[in-house]
């Protein structure tokens, strides 16, 4: 078939276009990278300044129900990563959905799910401030109260992602993250303690909801099928789901155990050493943003993947290593920086935390390098890790010195156990990789 003048490609115009394109992707990346950076900068401040205001006490009161929080709110973060997906994939399509179509499949679930956890924290009350050592349930309300506000706040952070409006989904991150800090500062300002510090995340929440209307109104007056959107929405991710909710419980689970097992006093010196312990958690983060997509296109392919998670390591390490030297070496220098000399009992627990922090930030590369090739052992290994340690705690509380031996001592158990069932750092090929690498070679064959 010939073709006609005006159907003819102009090829000159190729590389021109290509380099626009790359040039786009480049500029997107670094602007999602320095809006997560500032998200987790303004973060680790707002903890720097509670610590101070609210003493060790209550600065343990407040990141035990921050810990709690970020643990039944995993579903509602799992399912933003599943309306981008969705919303991308309609968006490319040009099967346009708004709101009244689209949300009803995925807010269901969530409401339900929203509804039993608030309606239980609410019930449950007392024996939750009990358990935790609160003075007494009005926190509980507070947490749930912040839990029903962030209910779906996910989901339109996942559709501003999906719509690929990264100015607006930048901004509105670093807007809330604002909110949140000076919300929950004039709070405690005013006396409202380790609740107002709290309740800064749900307002936080609630302008995320705001800014999402207004950031992005045309998702608001798309059209389209809305059978197919709500059966494409309606498909939960159970395998990142479990993984995610693993790690989370394994990250967060120790400082709801010194809150049970330990006076305030204790509680708080614990919390601020693994507040400053867990920067070494997040100062890699970014990394794994660049990995994802990586190696998913080159498993795509059928093409080796280790090479690629090999220098994702490197990377991490070359970032954490010096981190962890100073705190390892002379943990009074963060502490007395960021908490003051209040907080100077707390030195004795940051040099072990911070070795199971770098080895928790590898696990949690491993997590989404491995949810990339399609292999969901490493979930299952996550969760009987997180098992193994709510187990440590309840036999070793002696001292908080001994849950920080519990949290070492696992995160040493799960890498090891990853490594003889899933094999990643080694190179070992997941069984679907291998599969393709068969037929890719027989197809060239």
């Amino acid at each position: 078939m010939t073709q006609s003048p005006n159907q003819r490609i102009d090829l000159s115009r190729l590389p021109a276009a290509l380099q626009n394109a790359t040039g786009k992707v480049v500029g997107q990346g670094a602007l999602m990278l320095a809006a997560s950076a500032a998200v987790n900068g303004l973060s680790y401040l707002y903890h720097v300044a509670m610590g101070p205001l609210l003493g060790p006490a209550r600065y343990g009161e407040f990141t035990t129900l921050l810990g709690v929080l970020t643990i039944i709110a995993v579903p509602m973060s799992v399912l933003q990563g599943g309306v981008t997906q969705h919303t991308a994939r309609l968006a490319a399509l040009s099967r346009q959905v708004n709101l009244a179509t689209f949300f009803p499949s995925v807010i269901r679930p969530v409401l339900i799910y929203g509804s039993v956890v608030a309606i239980a924290l609410v019930m449950l009350r007392s024996s939750i401030a009990s358990i935790l050592h609160l003075p007494s349930d009005s926190p509980v309300l507070v947490l749930a109260f912040v839990f029903a506000l962030s209910l779906l706040s996910p989901l339109t952070m996942g559709a501003l992602n999906g719509l690929q409006r990264f100015a607006a989904l930048g901004g509105a991150m670093v807007l809330a993250t604002l909110v949140r800090c000076v919300s929950g500062l004039v709070l405690v300002v005013l006396g409202a303690g380790a609740m107002g510090a709290l309740a800064g995340s749900g307002f936080a929440a609630v302008s995320v909801l705001l800014m999402g209307v207004f950031l992005a109104p045309a998702f608001f007056r798309l059209r389209g099928n809305k059978e197919e959107a709500q059966a494409d929405a309606s498909r939960f991710p159970t395998d990142v789901l479990l993984g995610v909710l693993a790690l989370n419980v394994l990250l967060y689970g120790d400082v709801t155990a010194v809150k049970h097992f330990f006076t305030a006093e204790e509680a708080g010196q614990y919390a601020a050493a693994a507040t400053i312990g867990k920067a070494l958690l997040f100062l890699p983060g970014t990394i794994s943003l660049l990995l994802l997509p990586k190696v998913t296109h080159k498993h795509a392919l059928g093409e080796q993947t280790a090479s690629s998670l090999r220098l994702a390591v490197g990377a991490l390490l070359l970032l954490c290593a010096p981190l962890a030297l100073v705190f390892l070496l002379a943990p009074a220098l963060p502490i007395n920086l960021t908490y003051g000399a209040a907080y100077l009992p707390s030195t004795s627990y940051l040099g072990l935390y911070s070795i199971a922090m770098v080895i928790y930030a590898l696990l949690n590369l491993l997590l989404w390098y491995y949810l990339a090739v399609g292999n969901r052992r490493f979930s299952l290994v996550l969760l009987a890790g997180a098992l193994a340690q709510a187990g440590g705690f309840a036999l070793f509380h002696h001292d908080p010195q001994q849950i920080v031996a519990v949290v070492a001592g696992t995160s040493a158990l799960i890498l090891v156990l990853s490594e003889l069932v899933c094999g990643g750092l080694k190179g070992m090929p997941t069984a679907k990789a291998a599969l393709a690498g068969v037929v890719a070679s027989a197809s060239r064959s």
